[in-house]
């Protein structure tokens, strides 16, 4: 299965958990350098770089799906982790429910939890990341469904909207 594909065909629900603290790219990430670049230079972030990735979730959420990410926050943040919260601070604009948990929080569940999507409650996806936290990619995962399905809920239900937020 492709994750790509499986966005694309969704229909009730996307839930995106992300762990990762700190993503690296071999510098081909056009998109990834950019970003880091203008976070350096001005700290901020020009919106319509990922106009495309907007688009697609502002079409999800008119078509009636919820669509909702929770991000793991570590103290002291980092650079990468201060840029995701800015974005994620201005993509709830396009209707999409982006909640902060810390991993104090986490650790109070008593579970390794790492990166991963489930759509529409039935196909999971955990993403995959290597010894540099480079994306590699994605492995579906539904062996494992109702534990992704338990700790949807537990993320949702001990999560706060990074709109109130603040670090």
């Amino acid at each position: 299965m492709d994750l790509g594909e499986e966005l694309d065909k969704s229909g009730n629900e996307i839930f995106r958990f992300e762990a990762l603290q700190e993503y690296f790219s071999d510098g081909s990430d056009v998109l990834q350098n950019e970003i880091e670049k203008q976070w350096r230079e001005k700290n901020e972030i020009d919106m319509d770089l990922m106009k495309e990735w907007h688009e697609f979730i502002e079409s999800k959420v008119k078509e009636g799906v919820k669509f909702s990410w929770v991000r793991l926050v570590k103290f002291p943040l980092n650079e990468y982790t201060k840029w995701s919260l800015y974005v994620y601070k201005k993509r709830v604009k396009y209707g999409i429910d982006i909640r902060i948990i810390t991993k104090e929080k986490i650790e109070e569940f008593g579970v390794d939890i790492k990166d991963f999507y489930l759509i529409d409650e039935k196909n999971a996806f955990l993403m995959k990341y290597g010894k540099f936290n480079e994306y590699l990619d994605c492995e579906f995962d539904n062996k494992n469904l109702w534990r992704y399905k338990k700790i949807k809920d537990l993320l949702m239900a001990h999560s706060i909207s990074v709109s109130d937020f603040d670090y």
